[in-house]
């Protein structure tokens, strides 16, 4: 009977283990059936309907993103006077929008003879698929520099200012890099840049200025 019993708990220990894997087996079934997007923004299509049967990697629905990204062209000219990080101006059915340059292929589009670019569009007022135009300025660029090292990464990178005796959080484009010092587009020259303590302190926090 001894023997029977030690089988009997081997037998119902096989039979644990075997539902375990089969537990993990099908909750990995469900995480894989869940679509995840890697940025916010909006479902615009989905492609499929419920029941239809799709082969990996192909793609069931177009997102739309919470920001405006356009995609253009820049000349040889061009890229004399703009970098990443550069303010553009976009102009679309007579209204026109702020912009900053986030990415700059350097190699020429062998189609077009053009650098391809891309910009982030302030405001989500674009509708997707418009056809803009770009407006890049001539005359001489100003830029804002800060060290390297104020910045704070999270969803996207910020800096901390000071305002009315309290820590201001603000999103920033980060553009090219000098030293320790980095180009960026989101400040207003004369703002307060807070460059101590930063990283313990949260958005609407009461700080003091130290002279």
């Amino acid at each position: 009977e001894k023997g029977t019993r030690e089988e009997d708990k081997l037998t119902l220990k096989y039979q644990v283990e075997q539902a375990e894997a089969d537990l993990e087996y099908k909750e990995s079934a469900v995480a894989d059936a869940i679509l995840r997007s890697d940025m916010d923004g909006y479902v615009m299509d989905i492609l499929y309907e419920d029941g239809e049967m799709i082969s990996a990697g192909y793609p069931v629905m177009v997102l739309g993103s919470k920001r405006n990204i356009v995609s253009f062209g820049l000349t040889e000219e061009d890229m004399a006077e703009v970098d990443i990080g550069h303010n553009i101006t976009v102009e679309h059915n007579g209204k026109k929008y702020g912009a900053v340059i986030k990415s700059i292929s350097r190699i020429k589009d062998s189609e077009t003879q053009t650098y391809n670019a891309e910009a982030v569009v302030d405001g989500d007022q674009l509708p997707a698929g418009a056809v803009v135009k770009i407006i890049i300025p001539t005359d001489e660029y100003y830029s804002v520099m800060i060290p390297l090292n104020t910045v704070l990464r999270g969803d996207y990178d910020y800096v901390y200012i000071f305002r009315d005796g309290k820590a201001e959080k603000r999103e920033i484009n980060l553009g090219s890099i000098k030293g320790d010092l980095v180009e960026v587009s989101g400040l207003v020259k004369g703002e307060k840049l807070i460059v101590e303590g930063f990283k313990n302190i949260k958005h609407g926090d009461m700080v003091e200025i130290i002279q």
